[in-house]
């Protein structure tokens, strides 16, 4: 274990987000408490679902987007 464990998801800030076509959230892949473990999910999550969009957010921003 590196740290602490969260108590709940809200204590994990970044979130990986597949989406519908439009600005409708599907589903939310995956939670992460590091910036180096959502990046690695993002990148694992791109690598899942080439053609679709999925964006890296940690609250209301997005700091990754796989449409560009």
């Amino acid at each position: 274990m590196f740290g602490p464990e969260p108590s709940s998801q809200e204590d994990l800030p970044y979130r990986i987000v597949l989406w519908r076509s439009g600005s409708e959230i599907e589903r939310v892949l995956g939670r992460a408490v590091s910036p180096e473990l959502a990046q690695a999910i993002f990148r694992a999550a791109q690598n899942e679902y080439p053609q679709r969009r999925i964006t890296l957010d940690k609250g209301d921003h997005t700091l990754s987007d796989s449409l560009g």
